[in-house]
């Protein structure tokens, strides 16, 4: 049996994804798998719909190949206009997993939707990139047919200045959160992936003091307005470790502006992780199965005997999945998703 003609890999979980290049992929979407990670986290989120104040800023936190730039993506679908051809291909992927919630996020999201800003960490100041990409997010989600309102000339004049006050920032979102308002938007969701990058930049030029502007949008997200913002940071580490080389004062600064965050551990278990692999290998009518399945029950139930297998696996279900995951061998399978975690931080 010739693998390469029986199997293939769908590229679109092989690819590192980047959150403001394939903001726009349609396939990516599609492909995107609500692990029970994902579900619980845009659970917490959904929790906050129609509440007033209260902590609206979300630290997910996670190794390299966690799932957590698919994630923003597919959050960010969730929130987008629902006219678009993107959003209503996340509502049904949602839909499959949890008609509920997908319910909710309609409800609470019709009409003009979220402006989403998505910004992808880069060894610069934050502040600079965050207007950059806030004036960008807001030309593209104002309606054709609705004059530009002043609160994007502001942004964009302050853009342009070298030296930007966090105060001038703040002021802009909340003069934008007004103009979204008025043009009945649900809101400005701002999703930041790749913190890490901004935090190692401040950590090199302390001068800067960007990381106020993370605790600044935090509080911002708390207070309740017609045009809600929320927030949320995906990064490898807590603010901590990125801090290292700073003096303890500096460190402890760091770490209460962490606290402004409700973290959440983006880690998936084992089973999980297999799943999204079992979805990435594509097994084509020339793989006979007949030739695996007797071998790979024998492994299988060598396996269950000896409670190797995770808890949530009875032995059925293992032997399902691993022949999914075929040509991987049960126990590289297994151990694929523990050299990751500890691999890929």
């Amino acid at each position: 049996m010739n693998l390469s003609s029986s199997i293939s890999v769908n590229s679109n979980y092989t690819r590192s994804i980047n959150i403001e290049r394939d903001v726009d992929s349609v396939s990516v979407i599609e492909s995107y798998i609500p692990t029970s990670r994902a579900l619980s986290t845009i659970k917490k989120i959904q929790n906050t719909f129609n509440e007033q104040d209260m902590p609206r800023a979300w630290g997910l936190i996670g190794p390299y190949g966690s799932g957590k730039s698919s994630f923003a993506v597919f959050l960010s679908h969730l929130f987008a206009k629902q006219e678009l051809p993107s959003s209503q291909t996340a509502l049904k992927v949602l839909s499959n997993s949890d008609e509920q919630l997908q319910k909710a996020f309609k409800k609470y999201n019709e009409g003009l939707g979220h402006c989403n800003v998505l910004i992808t960490g880069s060894p610069e100041p934050l502040s600079q990139k965050v207007l950059t990409s806030l004036v960008n997010a807001v030309e593209d989600y104002w309606p054709k047919n609705q004059k530009n309102p002043d609160s994007i000339k502001k942004l964009k004049t302050l853009s342009e200045k070298k030296s930007i006050s966090i105060s001038d920032i703040i002021n802009s979102i909340k003069t934008l959160q007004s103009s979204i308002a008025m043009i009945k938007g649900k809101g400005l969701v701002i999703i930041i992936d790749e913190l890490g990058k901004f935090l190692e930049y401040e950590a090199r030029h302390q001068e800067i003091n960007d990381i106020y502007l993370l605790q600044a949008l935090a509080e911002l997200a708390y207070v309740n307005h017609a045009a809600q913002l929320s927030l949320i940071v995906l990064q490898h580490q807590s603010f901590e470790q990125y801090a290292k080389g700073l003096d303890e004062t500096a460190k402890n600064e760091w770490i209460k502006i962490q606290g402004r965050f409700e973290t959440i551990p983006f880690l998936e278990s084992s089973e999980q992780t297999l799943q999204v692999v079992s979805n990435a290998i594509e097994h084509h009518k020339s793989l006979d199965y007949k030739k695996i399945t007797p071998n790979l029950k024998k492994i299988v139930r060598t396996l269950y005997k000896s409670k190797a297998l995770p808890s949530t696996l009875d032995q059925k279900s293992a032997e399902d999945l691993f022949k999914e995951c075929y040509p991987l061998h049960p126990i590289s399978a297994l151990l694929l998703p523990l050299l990751c975690q500890k691999i890929f931080i």
